[in-house]
């Protein structure tokens, strides 16, 4: 660096003070009078501050400090990978350094903790989950003994729940707990009988399969409760609490309700025969008559609970003139046909289509002697739709796109690096698992540091001062006592 010599006149001011690296002052001018003071602070909030005073001989007095860089913010960390039969409460897409989450199994008390690294990497131990065991059944609520109470009675419990029946009038108390079955287990005590008479009836036994409207823990004397059976064979019955907190009426038990059976499709119609108002589908129970063409013989089918007809099958005569139709076809389980009609003309088609995409379909043309020729099809049962899959795992140095929580099968999603063209793409297959290949991304190239703003000699100027430099940026020092002048550069180490 260059020197210049003094100027002629004494000093009335001094020029902008050196601001280490690291460090900053607020309003930094290019000329300061004597006497004016600047605080400069460093950037990282551990090292504090320094203040410089401008004296009559135009030096700055005071301690001048280095500061240390500051501490660089540690990288984010993405979403962990989720694994199966397990779930993370409130799931974020991004988290700082240090963040914690805890992964808990979905059918069972274990669980994991992952802790977020100063390199966006996540940090503990993985746990593989179980899978879930089915659902158990739900108790309906318990028996309150005489002379005791439930608190918070409920009408269903979950599988594992426990409650706690407490005597009215002593210290005497049992668990009862919910097992599997939707029965309760436990020891029942009995409880003694209160010294005054009961003023209340406490919350009335609902039987399995039963339900009862706005039931509460206690009940005036006097007052009725309706319990109704959840099928509607069995009624309902009414109990009533009396003077001596019980309940009057019978206590009837509620069978299971009936599972909804299945439809029964249109029956096949026997040659020569007519079913009235034929129908693509029957409920359970439904009844038909097949009557025969050119007699008066006829039959009655019945729709059973498995989808199936019963009942006996007549053959009728042929009849005595050529036939000049086709009866309604016969359309397989899993399959159906637009505008189904009772007859059809000779030469008429008709295209019956499976229900599941992969069988295709098939069809049948009404021919000259009544029958339907043509191959009849056997339809498969649609397929189940495939499960979801959960958000991938986001690789280090990499980003996803519109990124979600859940995804249906053949969804694909591309991972693209952030600092190369480098992507891959994953596809959510059939089991809820993401299949492709993966590719590891390189580490972003580092931005170039910026400079702090350059010492300024004494007797000099430098325009349009600034704290901070890009890289690559030239400022020129000009001497106030000549027209010398040399130029400073800001490379890409911050010097």
């Amino acid at each position: 660096m260059q020197t210049c010599p003094p100027p002629v006149s004494a000093p009335t001011r001094c020029t902008s003070p050196y601001i280490p690296k690291y460090a900053s002052a607020e309003n930094v001018r290019l000329a300061y009078s004597i006497g004016e003071s600047v605080t400069i602070t460093c950037d990282s909030g551990t090292d504090g501050s320094f203040t410089l005073q401008c004296k009559s001989d135009g030096f700055w007095t005071g301690g001048v400090q280095s500061c240390p860089p500051p501490l660089e913010a540690p990288d984010k960390c993405s979403a962990p990978y989720v694994p199966r039969y397990a779930s993370i409460q409130g799931l974020q897409l991004n988290y700082d350094y240090d963040d914690s989450i805890t992964v808990t199994c979905d059918s069972s008390t274990a669980q994991f903790t992952l802790r977020c690294g100063t390199k966006g990497q996540w940090s503990g131990q993985e746990v593989s989950c179980p899978v879930p065991t089915p659902v158990p059944e739900k108790c309906s609520a318990p028996y309150v003994p005489r002379y005791a109470t439930i608190q918070n009675l409920q009408l269903n419990y979950d599988y594992d729940d426990s409650i706690t029946v407490e005597c009215d009038n002593s210290s005497a108390r049992f668990n009862l707990r919910c097992d599997t079955k939707g029965r309760w287990s436990g020891q029942e005590v009995s409880c003694p009988i209160p010294t005054q008479a009961p003023t209340r009836c406490t919350s009335p036994y609902i039987p399995k399969y039963a339900s009862a409207v706005n039931v509460r823990l206690v009940y005036s004397i006097g007052e009725s409760v309706t319990i109704t059976c959840d099928s509607r064979t069995d009624g309902s019955f009414i109990l009533q609490c009396n003077s001596y907190g019980f309940w009057t009426g019978s206590v009837r038990s509620c069978s299971q309700p009936i599972e909804v059976p299945e439809k029964c499709s249109a029956p096949y119609v026997p040659r020569y025969a007519t079913i009235q108002n034929l129908q693509l589908n029957y409920e359970y129970g439904d009844s038909i008559t097949v009557a025969c063409d050119n007699s008066s013989a006829r039959f009655n089918l019945r729709c059973d609970t498995k989808g199936r007809w019963s009942g006996q099958e007549v053959s009728c005569p042929v009849p005595t003139s050529a036939p000049t139709r086709c009866t309604s076809p016969y359309i397989p389980k899993y399959a159906s046909a637009e505008n189904v009609r009772l007859a059809y003309i000779i030469g008429e088609i008709v295209t019956i289509t499976c229900d599941s995409r992969t069988d295709g379909s098939f069809t049948l043309q009404c021919n000259s002697d009544g029958f339907w020729s043509g191959g009849v099809h056997f339809c498969s049962p649609p397929i189940e739709a495939p499960e979801k899959c959960s958000a991938p795992y986001v690789p280090r140095y990499a980003t996803i796109q519109d990124l979600q929580l859940n995804y249906d099968h053949g969804d694909s999603i591309t991972v693209t690096c952030d600092s190369s063209t480098a992507q891959f793409t994953l596809r959510c297959d059939t089991k809820g698992q993401w299949s492709g290949q993966e590719v590891s991304c390189p580490v972003p190239t580092p931005a170039p540091s910026q400079c702090s703003a350059p010492v300024i000699p004494r007797h000099s100027t430098i325009a349009f001062y600034r704290i901070t430099y890009n890289s690559g940026d030239d400022v020129i020092v000009t001497c106030d006592a000549s027209n010398d002048r040399f130029t400073l550069h800001c490379n890409n180490s911050g010097i």
